[in-house]
């Protein structure tokens, strides 16, 4: 029987094979990123695929090969508009950013040309997304990339040497007890497993043959593993909120696929048990701590003293505890205080003092000289997850910095409300960066200063909520307040507003037509709302946001298709 030929498929036989290269290039560097370990590394990447993508667009347009008009409707003009406001507010942040070069704090974040690389990698995908040849080469991308990353996890998480190609930091499984694979960080990983599985899903729906049900299956199944191997309690949630989402959304198909359902929940059990076997019941202790947010593999340190405040005055440390004080007076000799003024009984063994009296016999004093600052160094441990330092600079204490100099200032406004350790310390972030929005209203700090911003050294603060006083607070951890310190209130409002008109069209359209089939219709949306929630709790880094800025192109580009 002779098939007829779509309107659809008459424009693809028409469609010059030069402007295949520009989708081919979208997917060589989604595939690449994946073994390119670092942000600096990643950048460039990022950048040399979007020069080259805008060097073919612009020479396709001069010397076309034949002529060839695109169908493809025009943006919303409150698109433009909205992402013309984001765009002059990373400029004019940028421009107007104090320069903080000769800072010894190093922060993390998107520079201007990350941010302009985005909206290339945005408009070239809204314009090639559509086509059959374009999304052949899209669905294949989607397939390697889904068995990469089960292969890279596998290879990563049994400590197999080749893993040192795309993760060389030295460390492996049995030192950070999770996969990371080129990401850098657990919760980034997590969440890109999270985003390939509505696609993998999808693949298994619109599979025709048995064979291939199956193998989607096992993908599948793989996929839900290594979510669990990046130990990221977020990253499971995700994971949950997806599975339920996609079946939602395509209810009646995997309600006629019970049997395929059946096998689906036999073969993710089969593969945890396997893979937990063979690395001696490694599997399911991440399991535990993805799902419970409770690390099994950190130890104990012995019982802690709860420290309240600690006031620096002058040759006297006042550590306040719950119910006492803990005064360490120095007069070119240590003298160990009650908060009555009563001397301290101690111990002293292997150049560590330690005190008989309860609250204080948890306390351990150790105490140097520090050959590279010229001063004392003080090192207290309350039981925390490190010791809290101190200098003895002319007399008088001081905090330590990060560049190993005194630090006089280890104050912090906001370290007794309730919100400071939600979401493992991230709640102590947020709350004290909510002061700081009032200076940001049209212009933001600029990207990378951070760091410099935020007060530092606030050792209160940061054990309460970290555990310890021996960290730098370099990003927000959330990309809402992130990008509203480096661009401006203003130009965040704008930026997620559009994400929001994309999400909200594509809502509408499906409303209104009818579920959209399209392999890469539902998959980049259900992508694009499982990084928004990932980034409540994490910052937008060149490490996973390009894949985001893809998603939304592609999801605009897509004229709705109800099969």
């Amino acid at each position: 029987m002779k098939v007829k030929k779509s309107k659809n498929n008459k424009m693809d036989n028409i469609y010059p094979k030069y402007k295949l290269v520009i989708p081919i290039l979208m997917c060589m560097y989604m595939i690449t990123s994946l073994f390119v370990e670092g942000i600096g590394n990643k950048s460039v990447l990022l950048t040399i695929t979007c020069v080259s993508m805008v060097a073919w667009f612009i020479g396709e347009r001069i010397f076309p090969e034949k002529i060839y008009r695109d169908s493809k409707g025009a943006i919303s003009k409150w698109i433009y508009i909205l992402l013309g406001i984001f765009l002059i507010a990373v400029v004019l942040s940028e421009i107007f950013a104090k320069d903080y070069s000769d800072s010894v704090l190093i922060g993390e974040g998107e520079s201007i040309v990350n941010i302009f690389c985005y909206i290339i990698l945005f408009y070239m995908a809204y314009k090639y997304a559509d086509g059959e040849k374009n999304q052949k080469i899209f669905r294949l991308a989607i397939i390697t990339l889904c068995v990469l990353c089960v292969v890279m996890s596998m290879i990563e998480f049994f400590d197999i040497p080749l893993a040192k190609i795309w993760n060389n930091s030295g460390e492996s499984l049995s030192d950070i007890n999770r996969v990371v694979l080129s990401f850098g960080n657990s919760n980034y990983y997590g969440a890109f497993c999270g985003i390939l599985l509505p696609f993998a899903v999808k693949l298994w729906i619109d599979a025709e043959d048995k064979i291939r049900k199956i193998a989607y299956i096992v993908l599948n199944a793989a996929l839900i593993c290594c979510i669990f191997m990046s130990k990221s309690t977020m990253a499971v949630f995700l994971m949950i909120l997806v599975m339920v989402g996609t079946s939602l959304y395509y209810f009646k198909d995997v309600l006629k696929r019970w049997k395929y359902m059946l096998i689906f929940i036999v073969t993710l059990i089969i593969e945890i048990l396997v893979i937990n076997i063979c690395s001696g019941g490694k599997l399911l202790q991440l399991i535990n701590i993805g799902i419970s947010n409770n690390d099994a593999f950190k130890e104990e340190n012995q019982e802690k003293y709860i420290i309240e405040d600690i006031k620096l005055n002058g040759n006297r440390l006042i550590i306040e505890g719950v119910d006492s004080k803990f005064i360490i007076e120095y007069n070119n000799q240590f003298i160990f205080l009650d908060g009555e003024g009563q001397i301290l009984d101690i111990n002293t063994e292997d150049n560590v003092i330690r005190f008989v009296e309860k609250p204080y016999d948890g306390i351990e004093v150790m105490v140097s000289y520090n050959r590279t600052v010229n001063m004392v160094l003080v090192e207290v441990d309350a039981g925390y997850k490190d010791t809290v330092d101190f200098y003895i600079a002319n007399g008088e204490f001081k905090g330590v910095g990060a560049d190993g100099k005194a630090v006089d200032d280890i104050s912090g406004k906001y370290t007794d409300h309730k919100m400071k350790s939600l979401f493992t310390g991230r709640g102590y972030i947020w709350i004290n960066i909510v002061p700081i929005l009032d200076e940001v209203i049209f212009i933001g700090k600029g990207s990378g200063n951070f760091v410099n911003v935020f007060k530092q050294y606030d050792y209160v603060g940061l054990l309460k909520s970290q555990g310890t006083s021996n960290i730098i607070i370099d990003r927000p951890h959330n990309m809402f307040l992130q990008y509203s310190m480096d661009i401006g209130v203003v130009g965040t409002v704008a930026l997620f507003g559009m994400i929001m008109i994309i999400l909200c069209k594509w809502v509408r359209e499906n409303v209104k037509r009818g579920r959209d089939n399209r392999l890469m219709s539902y998959p980049t949306f259900a992508g694009i709302v499982v990084f928004l929630m990932f980034s409540m709790l994490n910052d937008s880094l060149v490490i996973l946001s390009p894949y985001m800025w893809l998603g939304l192109g592609l999801n605009l580009g897509l004229p709705h298709d109800k099969k």
